[in-house]
């Protein structure tokens, strides 16, 4: 519920506003696409959508579908156009204008049981999944094959990553490490 906005014209911060419909919500995730805030919310099983506004942003409106899907594990999200949720057992749930649309990871091995992060936006071409009990990261197609997995025995407990599939390299935070991967 506390969210601060970053300006690097000047390099400060602010506090900004951020609104919830319900008031027990849990929220898991944010993510920015578009000018509009998704929350993710585990507590209620649900993804807001936030518009904009000149102190931050509007309480969100319920965007997933009711009964769209059980999120009640969600740990992240990201967004293509599409949004894509992840559950802690390593699902993943794939959301057009908030209907439940099939998608199914396929190739992995092993299998993916658990999750803790994933990343995409509209120009990139995979989806990245952290998955900190296996010490890698998955790289997946827009349809759910793997096209590779990367493995660090270095990691310890990673909890962070974002990509740069420009420059062909994830960043991922373990143990107060910042490791740069090579894709």
């Amino acid at each position: 519920k506390n969210i601060s906005q970053f300006n690097p014209q000047d390099n400060s911060w602010r506090r900004i506003d951020v609104g919830y419909p319900v008031a027990n919500a849990k929220i898991s995730s944010i993510s920015v696409y578009n000018r509009k805030l998704y929350s993710l919310d585990a507590q209620n099983s649900q993804i807001y959508k936030h518009d904009a506004i000149k102190t931050g942003f509007a309480p969100g409106k319920e965007w997933a579908k009711a009964g769209a899907a059980d999120l009640s594990s969600g740990t992240d999200l990201t967004i293509d156009g599409d949004v894509f949720a992840l559950g802690k057992n390593g699902s993943i749930y794939k959301f057009t204008k908030g209907e439940n649309q099939p998608f199914a990871a396929q190739g992995i091995d092993p299998a993916l049981t658990s999750a803790d992060r994933i990343w995409t936006y509209n120009d990139l071409n995979y989806i990245y999944v952290l998955d900190s009990a296996g010490k890698r990261i998955l790289v997946l197609d827009k349809n759910g094959e793997l096209k590779t997995q990367i493995t660090a025995n270095e990691f310890s407990r990673p909890t962070g990553m974002i990509v740069d599939e420009l420059k062909k390299i994830a960043y991922v935070l373990d143990s107060n490490k910042l490791y740069k991967i090579g894709l």
